[in-house]
């Protein structure tokens, strides 16, 4: 054999030796071709059969079963809960809970629901879910008892001893409980600031709050239940196409039926809730009911821009009667000043214009008074509210400031599409649950010398009480607070 034909055989060799000491050193796993083209296989830097390479996972070493994903997330959310020692969750760790949580059970949720004490609502398990982490958050911290040398005190009657207020109004949270009933949930994100606290410990003003839910209970209900309703209604379309391919018998016959079923609760519902506007009237004269308001504001001239140009109709005066009588109806003042109403033509916003207390209502042309001039002359009642009723203004500040907190201000414009309004910013905070987005962000409006807290809260009372009272109860007492005081 030459040296030629020696150093063509030997030279692969080399090759693959320094290659397959390459692999062994990176402790490689897969496969490489040799200079032959064979197959070289690794797992961690040894070589092994290419078989246990090509070997497929078998299914039960694949996706864990459902029981054994909804047992460790049980596991997991008592573990963040128990390590707490009552203590409240940092934000990572309520993200952390929440993954868990929503791999859980309803079987389970129950179970975590009741070791930890927590209130969890709601019909479907989302909705308990989004309640249950609304309770964990809200917890207030355990307070340990301090050491002394002294002998403890005998144990006084339950009778006599004070129930403590515990940070938000859940199902054991006693201050604002009325008559044996659940104290209302005022789901408040930041529990322990003083306007929390005043808001809850407002006995009076909640009693007044849940007897307005009590007198309105049916429009209350059918609120609670539009979400099912709706996700009722979006399933219905799929379920007719579904049993309708399927071959007469047993089983399509009972799709039909469950189909029939549905659809009888849909428009159970929306029979029921067929006469809004009759609804939302009822329960404006629940709402005045209530409060009882005193105030006599007195409206005594309306203008129009143009001098003489343009008499009110009838129909426009008695929407204007129709409107300040709710005003009145909910508010006190002792001695309130008189206010102008301008009808500006030319206007195509409304507005409050505080050193001549003149409210305009803005374009009201035609004979009629649109529920959009109603709701424009209600929200501009409450900017006069808050100028004229002493303490009103200070109260709105703090509010607002508590609700926001460190929220940054957004371009309302950009935040909703509407290009009018790119210049004027805002806050959205959690005014959305029963607000609009465009709303929302303009409760946060930011001002120098007003806000408008009194004035959309105030307007939503108008235009959806029974919505406002059940979907952000804190704002809607705060309102029934400053009206009364």
């Amino acid at each position: 054999m030459t040296d030629d034909e020696l150093k063509s055989l030997l030279e692969p060799m080399v090759i693959d030796f320094w290659e397959d000491a390459e692999y062994v050193a990176k402790s490689f796993t897969g496969e490489r071709k040799d200079s032959a083209g064979r197959r070289i296989c690794y797992s961690n830097g040894k070589r092994v059969p290419c078989s246990t390479l090509d070997k497929k996972p078998s299914k039960k070493d694949g996706k864990p079963k459902k029981s054994d994903v909804s047992s460790d997330a049980s596991g997991r959310a008592n573990e963040i809960l128990s390590a707490s020692n009552g203590k409240k969750l940092t934000a990572a760790q309520v993200r952390e809970l929440s993954k868990h949580v929503n791999n859980m059970t309803l079987a389970q949720l129950g179970e975590f629901q009741k070791k930890f004490n927590l209130s969890a609502k709601g019909r479907l398990k989302q909705d308990r879910i989004d309640s249950l982490l609304e309770s964990v958050k809200s917890r207030k911290p355990e307070s340990k008892p301090k050491k002394s040398g002294k002998k403890p005190a005998e144990s006084k009657p339950e009778s006599a001893t004070k129930p403590e207020t515990t940070a938000t109004a859940t199902e054991s949270d006693t201050s604002n409980n009325q008559g044996g009933k659940k104290a209302i949930d005022y789901k408040q994100n930041n529990p322990d600031h003083p306007v929390a606290k005043q808001i809850r410990e407002d006995t009076e003003n909640a009693a007044i709050v849940q007897k307005f839910l009590d007198s309105v209970s049916e429009q209350v209900d059918a609120l609670n239940n539009a979400k099912t309703i709706s996700d009722i209604e979006a399933r219905l379309p799929s379920m007719f196409i579904a049993y309708s391919k399927l071959k007469k018998g047993k089983k399509r016959d009972e799709m039909k039926k469950q189909y029939d079923t549905m659809r009888e609760m849909v428009k159970s519902h929306y029979s029921a809730t067929r006469d809004y506007v009759k609804q939302v009237e009822e329960a404006r004269i629940e709402l005045v009911k209530q409060i009882g308001g005193v105030a006599k504001i007195n409206a005594p001239s309306v203008m129009s821009k143009l001098s003489g140009d343009k008499s009110l109709s009838d129909e426009q005066k008695k929407g204007l009667s129709q409107t300040h009588d709710f005003i009145n109806g909910v508010s006190n003042f002792e001695s309130p000043p008189d206010v102008k109403i301008c009808t500006d033509y030319d206007s195509k916003r409304s507005c409050y214009i505080s050193h001549t207390k003149t409210v305009n209502i803005g374009n009201m042309t035609g004979s009629e008074m649109t529920d959009e001039n109603k709701s424009s002359y209600v929200h501009e009642m409450g900017h006069y509210i808050e100028f004229t009723k002493p303490g009103v203004k200070d109260k709105a500040r703090e509010f607002l400031a508590y609700r926001v907190g460190n929220e940054e201000f957004s371009s309302i414009g950009q935040a909703t599409g509407i290009t009018s309004m790119v210049d004027e910013m805002g806050r959205k905070d959690d005014f959305d649950r029963a607000f609009n987005p465009i709303f929302a962000y303009y409760i946060g409006k930011q001002y120098w010398d007003a806000t408008e807290i009194v004035s959309m809260g105030i307007q939503k009372m108008w235009s959806d009480p029974v919505g406002f009272a059940t979907k952000d109860p804190e704002y809607f007492q705060f309102m029934v607070s400053v009206l009364r005081s």
